[in-house]
């Protein structure tokens, strides 16, 4: 799970995650799932500054299934820091354990399980996705990979990636997971939605920091001269963009 320079950028990443619309989904459907499971103890692969892990733990917390233990790891340094910082605003009772590693690491060395696992938007540049997915599938009773459908952000990043850098990487969709679930024959269920994000001009330092940010490159790998008609694919409609997620549900929940 590779991250480039943007990921410590906390203006974009700040203004990213606060404009999908994707987010309050998400954390809404899966806590009401923690409290059919009665579930204490949560997973979050890839939690960034913790922003979607802190809007999990809350609604679970309103709905009066508060957890008890939540680990949460990252392997930028500089947002995990900062989601540290933030913990003091939550409600007590919860134990955080933060931990700063990417997700091969982690998946090698954990001896733990868990009510629940998470890994949203973290998955697409797996290095190994059988033994990834497998891993993730046996480390709790119940999982939610949440990732892009096949449809127009994937297409960008196979098609404008290979233009900007010879670096050779798999970016892997939704259906890829859903295909080695398949292939593992764990039992998953898929629920779709549609999603928005605000979307700047192309000649703009955001617009080129979601470049960089959906085709895993650093700012200097992302060539200018592709942003335009990379802008014009994302069909920006009064500064959004809207492109399809897919939640995959694992385990005991498939079944509630």
């Amino acid at each position: 799970m590779s991250k480039t320079d943007i990921y410590e950028d906390k203006t974009f990443f700040g203004d990213y995650l606060e404009s999908t619309s994707e987010k309050d989904f998400f954390a809404e459907a899966l806590a009401k799932r923690i409290k059919q499971t009665n579930a204490k103890t949560l997973l979050d692969i890839g939690c960034f500054d913790g922003t979607l892990t802190k809007k999990v733990a809350l609604k679970a917390y309103e709905l009066g299934s508060p957890l008890d233990h939540i680990t949460a790891i990252e392997p930028a340094a500089a947002p995990l820091k900062e989601m540290q910082n933030s913990l003091a605003n939550m409600p007590a009772g919860t134990k955080w354990d933060l931990i700063n590693s990417n997700m091969d690491n982690f998946l090698n060395s954990n001896k733990n399980t868990f009510d629940w696992v998470i890994a949203s938007h973290s998955l697409y540049w797996m290095n190994n996705v059988s033994e990834n997915i497998n891993s993730i599938s046996k480390l709790g009773k119940n999982g939610a990979i949440v990732m892009r459908d096949p449809g127009v952000l994937h297409q960008i990043e196979i098609k404008y990636r290979p233009l900007m850098t010879k670096k050779v990487k798999t970016f892997y969709s939704s259906a890829d997971v859903v295909e080695e679930l398949n292939t593992l024959n764990v039992a998953h269920t898929v629920q779709s939605f549609s999603a928005t994000m605000n979307v700047t001009a192309p000649d703009t330092s955001q617009f080129k920091q979601l470049a960089g940010f959906l085709l895993d490159l650093t700012l200097d790998e992302i060539d200018p001269q592709y942003l335009e008609s990379l802008h014009k694919e994302l069909n920006v409609k009064n500064g959004k963009s809207s492109y399809g997620i897919d939640i995959i549900w694992i385990g005991e929940t498939v079944s509630s």
